[in-house]
């Protein structure tokens, strides 16, 4: 029955015997997948409805006269319906371009009336991204035709085969015509917002693909081709359009020429599933979602979802399964060779949008824009982020310069001022003045771009939160001032510092080497190798930690027996003892620095064996200080102080006390039992002179058997037999050095500074011997009294103790060293003055830093220094 009414409404058109059998039987053509020779091209395997009203399919020719109106420049382009030229319009004086059906297909009533559809659907969708109708009407010839708006420029298709073209395995570059990724997603975008204005008029497009979208040479973007749009019916839809009507059209609102299920129509590429197996009654918004995902997908890769040799056999693999996956894993192969990395929310959008279920798919080409718009406002908020990094690294350029420019200037200045006498004026000295002076006003100038490109990061991180660029350069800024404040043992910039750089690298992705770079850094873990000379030496460990202002050892535990190999140990200060039968304990310091290993190599680098002394070698008034690398210098607050370094020192025994009163009484009595009288007044404490060449009073007095004795000094003080002996020169100091050598059979002398040091601070570079903080309490210095100022009992101040043993070292006396002062590790040495170290009972607090140094003549006498000794191992 259906046949017999679609057969006298085809013999009512006219229409030939053979496109009517053609009809009758179902299909346009012959209806063969091996007619589908280019693959991108629209098929149509379309069975019809019986029309209602074929009248409706007529177009007049008047009023207008096309032949009048509009001439023909030329062809603009060619499909399977039509062509389209570009004309001039005469009643307007414009330029427009004409689509025409095919001289063949004018008389096939459904293509006429999927035609004057197309020019109704586009008329009626105002849309910057659809291309506007003008004019539709008849030719001379019986072809329909409309006009449009004239596109110039390229597909879609073009474009994103120029951007691959100029991708890297790295990022995707700009192309010669300033093509950008970015600028291809964001055409995507508004293909997103045309098709959703479209399906809020009830229209499908059912073709949408990269050739039928035209970019023009101003930035339009334009949709084409929507000759086999589907106009949806009998659906609520919320127009949002201020007109507020859904899209209608002759066929559709007639009914005529409808498809039937088992048609298939579209690309095979971008086809949805649905569509392809021509389930018609299925075909939804969600089915144009689909194609838009394909799109994407184009534009992801370079290349269409599927491609084959024909029509069929894409068609056939869309029914077959989803493409390849965009993800890469190891089972499956690289989507095209050295392809640029590609964003995870972009790749997801893809897949939500072509998922073969249509209940998974976005729900609307609306809710695809949103998530295409996010992820452009992010891509543009990185734009914006990306160029203010840039310009933190101009600034950066010109900090390198100035870095340049300031030493040059200071190497200059102090190159020149070191080598004019210090008489001359500044008529000599003025023009390195003016560079020292140029060169802190470049210092300033640095401090401030150095600022203010932190800020600019910072302003980068706001418009981006997770730009891995700022985070990193951020992360090389807080690294080294980190390394800055520990080293200048600022632990609250420290601290601070260690937040900042905590923050920055955990805003990295987990995976980056960078991250766990950082924060291995920050844990600061070390390790520990130790070298013994017997397997059977136990070693136990303790570390120091924080207690009233001073460091205490907690133990922690055995490590084992003999040579130790890496052993873990958190960054940190400790104490090592090492214990064997037959042997003395000795206290072994290490300092394990930010991930550091302790090794104990000696000053040529090789593994030093740390030595144990035998039971007796040392008597209780004496210390063991063993071999070893030590923190030298590097306390700004200490005067005179030298900068930081880490030297080696061989092993050594110090006294545990300075030499007392009672023990120079001892010497000084000797010499005048050995009949040594001269030797003896010469060496014996005395008052400054007043006068060149003269010896000052003697502090001591004499029995009435000759003997030196303690007496009360011009205050009425009476020294103490347990005092330090102060008011000896350097020479006093050597002769009783030798004197003692020569009595214990051992060869004592003065220690080095560097020996000294070594014994007041141990390893760590502490500031004081106790450690980092200060009490008066804690040494005999001038803010220890109470009543009056004198010195200590040699025993007083027990917290005045170094990490070997060695008492006395940050206050009550200061002492003589044998080494020759020089101003720093360079500098030559002055063989005038001799090196004086540590605190004393007259002077403040600041004398008692272990790394303050003073310098003397060696003839120099002093209430406040006197000596300790010390011998080799």
């Amino acid at each position: 029955m259906e046949n017999e009414k679609l057969k006298s409404v085809l013999d009512s058109l006219s229409v030939s015997s053979e496109l009517k059998a053609q009809i009758l039987s179902g299909m346009q053509g012959d209806g063969e997948a091996g007619t589908l020779i280019e693959t991108e091209q629209t098929i149509n395997l379309v069975h019809l409805r019986s029309p209602t009203a074929p009248e409706a399919l007529s177009l007049s020719a008047e009023p207008s006269s096309p032949a009048k109106r509009y001439t023909d420049l030329g062809i603009l382009g060619a499909g399977g319906m039509g062509e389209v030229r570009l004309v001039h319009d005469a009643e307007l004086s414009r330029q427009v371009a004409m689509k025409v059906l095919r001289s063949e297909l004018k008389n096939n009533p459904n293509e006429c009336a999927r035609f004057v559809e197309e020019a109704q659907i586009c008329a009626q969708l105002q849309h910057p991204n659809i291309v506007p109708i003008h004019d539709v009407g008849v030719l001379p010839d019986g072809c329909p035709y409309f006009t449009m708006k004239v596109v110039k420029g390229r597909s879609l298709s073009e474009v994103i085969r120029h951007v691959h073209h100029f991708a890297n395995p790295f990022r995707f570059e700009p192309t010669d015509d300033g093509w950008t990724f970015r600028r291809l997603i964001d055409v995507f975008h508004q293909v997103c917002q045309a098709v959703a204005f479209a399906h809020s008029k009830g229209v499908l497009h059912r073709d949408l693909k990269p050739q039928n979208i035209m970019l023009g040479e101003f930035g339009e973007v334009m949709i084409l081709d929507w000759g086999i749009a589907k106009i949806l019916k009998n659906r609520h839809f919320h127009p949002q359009s201020s007109q507020g009507e859904a899209i209608s059209s002759n066929r559709s609102a007639l009914g005529l020429y409808e498809t039937t299920k088992g048609s298939v129509t579209g690309t095979p590429a971008y086809m949805s599933p649905e569509q392809a197996m021509g389930l018609s009654d299925a075909i939804s918004e969600r089915s144009d979602v689909y194609a838009l995902g394909a799109l994407l997908y184009e534009i992801l890769i370079g290349r269409p979802p599927y491609r084959g040799k024909d029509g069929r056999d894409i068609l056939n693999q869309v029914l077959s399964g989803p493409p390849k996956p965009l993800r890469q894993t190891e089972d499956i192969p690289v989507l095209r060779p050295n392809h640029p990395p590609l964003p995870d929310d972009l790749i997801s959008a893809c897949e939500t949008a072509m998922n073969r279920s249509l209940a998974d798919r976005f729900a609307s080409a609306a809710a695809f824009e949103q998530v295409i718009s996010d992820w452009l406002e992010g891509a543009r908020q990185k734009e914006k982020a990306l160029n203010i990094v840039a310009e933190a690294e101009e600034l950066g350029q010109n900090l390198l310069r100035l870095e340049h420019d300031i030493n040059t200037l200071q190497a200059e200045a102090e190159a020149a001022l070191k080598n004019i006498p210090n008489w001359a004026d500044e008529r000599v000295k003025g023009r390195w003045w003016d560079k020292e002076q140029a060169a802190h006003e470049k210092q300033e100038e640095w401090r401030w771009l150095f600022s203010t490109q932190e800020q600019i990061l910072h302003t980068a991180l706001r418009y981006r939160p997770e730009l891995e660029v700022a985070h990193l350069k951020l992360i090389d800024r807080y690294r080294a001032a980190h390394a800055q404040a520990e080293d200048n043992r600022d632990p609250a910039l420290t601290a601070s510092q260690a937040v900042r750089l905590r923050h920055h690298a955990m805003a990295l992705p987990e995976d980056h080497p960078v991250r766990s770079r950082q924060l291995h850094y920050l844990k600061g873990t070390g390790a520990l190798t130790l070298h013994l000379p017997h397997h059977d030496v136990g070693v136990y460990l303790e570390q120091y930690v924080a207690h009233h202002r001073r460091l205490v050892t907690d133990p922690i535990g055995f490590l084992g027996h003999g040579t130790l190999h890496q052993v873990p140990l958190e960054m940190g200060s400790y104490r090592l003892r090492l214990i064997k039968k037959g042997h003395q304990d000795v206290i072994y310091p290490i300092c394990i620095g930010r991930e550091e290993h302790w090794t104990g190599l000696n000053a040529q680098d090789e593994p030093a064996v740390i030595e144990l002394p035998p039971t007796g070698v040392l008597s209780e008034s004496e210390c063991y200080v063993a071999a070893g690398r030590f923190w030298a210098g590097g306390d700004e607050r200490a005067p005179s102080g030298l900068s930081r370094r880490l030297v080696w020192q061989d092993a050594f025994v110090m006294a545990t006390h300075p030499v007392t009163n009672a023990q120079y009484l001892v010497f000084l009595n000797a010499l005048l039992e050995d009949g040594r009288e001269g030797e003896a007044l010469q060496w014996v404490p005395r008052e400054r002179s007043g006068q060149h060449g003269q010896q000052g009073a003697s502090i001591y007095g004499r029995d009435p058997n000759g003997h030196f004795v303690l007496v009360p000094d011009t205050d009425g003080v009476m020294w103490n037999p347990d005092w330090p002996v102060c008011s000896v020169d350097w020479h006093c100091a050597n002769a009783y050095a030798a004197w003692y050598s020569e009595h214990t059979g051992k060869s004592w002398r003065l220690p080095t500074e560097l020996e000294w040091e070594k014994a007041a601070r141990g390893v760590d570079g502490r500031w004081y011997p106790w450690g980092d903080g200060f009490d008066p309490s804690y040494a005999c210095v001038l803010e220890s009294h109470q009543d009056g100022r004198e010195p200590a009992l040699i025993s007083d101040y027990p917290i005045d103790e170094s990490v070997y043993g060695v008492r006395g070292m940050a206050g009550n006396m200061r002492d003589w060293t044998a080494s020759y002062y020089r101003k720093d590790w360079t500098a030559p040495l002055e063989k005038t003055h001799y090196v004086g170290r540590g605190g004393n009972w007259h002077a403040s607090k600041k004398a008692a830093l272990a790394a303050h140094r003073h310098f003397y003549n060696p003839t120099y006498r002093s209430g406040l220094i006197g000596f300790r000794l010390c011998r080799d191992y």
